[in-house]
């Protein structure tokens, strides 16, 4: 299974808990509080068929989304996860498309 990479937008997005996991340059859900509660939605995938994870790479990104989140609320940056020597050959290590990201964020969290 391919690892999940966690990624928080921006602080705003962290006060509202939102942390995206994404896996093969695909988004597959991402963390958002209610009621106080770090809660994780699962997006459906584009073609429909099931969303399968390894349960291993889920705990260590959920980990790691809470540590991050944990860290915006402190005041400070986490450190990028990815760094060029975690890196695939080949693999675009550009920010995500923050437009999309924040407009979604506006849906979820209004």
């Amino acid at each position: 299974m391919h690892d999940i990479r966690v990624s928080i937008v921006s602080a705003e997005a962290a006060d509202h808990g939102v942390a995206e996991l994404w896996a093969v340059d695909e988004l597959i859900g991402y963390t958002i509080l209610e009621d106080g509660d770090l809660m994780l939605r699962i997006e459906p995938r584009r073609d429909r068929t099931a969303v399968v994870l390894g349960v291993h790479s889920l705990a260590r990104a959920l980990s790691q989304a809470k540590r991050q989140l944990e860290q915006y609320g402190r005041g400070e940056r986490p450190a990028e996860p990815l760094t060029r020597a975690d890196a695939e050959p080949g693999e675009d290590l550009a920010p995500r498309d923050a437009t999309r990201v924040r407009h979604r964020m506006r849906l979820v969290t209004l």
